[in-house]
Parts: C-alpha cells; sequence; structure tokens
C-alpha cells in the first residue's frame, strides 16, 4: 500500500478552494492526468481517463473544510484520498490531500505518481487563481 500526503497554499478564501474541490465536475479541470471527462453515475461519477474508466463519489463538509473524495475501478472498490482546506493566519487557504492507493507501487510507479500530484496541485493553483 501507498500513502503520501501532500499540501498546498493558494491566495484565495478557503471557500473558494473548498468550493473548486467539492465539485466534482470540476474534476477533468485539476485532475488531468486522471481524470479527461466525467458523468454521473446514480450516486456516483464515472471518470473517463488515461487508465480507462473509474468511479468517483465525494464526501464533503464545508464547515470543517473535509472533502472526502473516493476513486476506484468499481463503485464497490473506492478508495479514500482525505483531504481538507483551511484558512491560514494570513487569509490564504491550505489543502492538504492524502492519496492511499492500495496496491503496491514500484519506486518507478512512486516518481510518476509525485510527478502527476505536483502537475494536478500546479493546475489546481491556476484554476483556482484565475
Amino acid at each position: 500500500m501507498y500513502v503520501n500526503s501532500k499540501s498546498l497554499t493558494v491566495n484565495v478564501s478557503a471557500e473558494k478552494l473548498f468550493n473548486f474541490l467539492s465539485t466534482p465536475e470540476n474534476l477533468p479541470k485539476w485532475a488531468i492526468n486522471y481524470c479527461h471527462s466525467i458523468q454521473k453515475d446514480g450516486d456516483v461519477y464515472r471518470i473517463h481517463g488515461p487508465m480507462g474508466e473509474s468511479y468517483f463519489h465525494i464526501k464533503a463538509d464545508a464547515q470543517s473544510g473535509v472533502i472526502d473524495m473516493y476513486g476506484g475501478s468499481s463503485k464497490d472498490t473506492l478508495h479514500p484520498f482525505p483531504s481538507r482546506v483551511v484558512t491560514l493566519p494570513d487569509g490564504s487557504a491550505h489543502l492538504t490531500m492524502t492519496c492511499v492507493m492500495m496496491e503496491d507501487l514500484s519506486e518507478d510507479d512512486i516518481k510518476k505518481l509525485e510527478q502527476s500530484f505536483a502537475e494536478e496541485f500546479d493546475m489546481l493553483r491556476q484554476q483556482v487563481t484565475a
């Protein structure tokens, strides 16, 4: 199993960052290495991306800033990507997101995943500051 947390600080309100991230339809705008398109499928979303089809669901609570994202290859195997958005003392928004991959990954796969997350966090920053 692979577990890794990443963080991002952006000079926007926590409310703006939270609202953007907690809207599943925004996924193709920032998770560019995971999701090219998304469509509602019952109580989850069907994702189409470079790795084929997968499923996605969000449970979000604006009061606490928690955005629990779940993704997987089937509706029955959704794995957590726990996230939280908070306001820092200077008014900027801070995101912490944890990636949980159930399978073991090679060193090369981990490097690719790290690069993918860096690209997606850059895209997220661009989207919320535009």
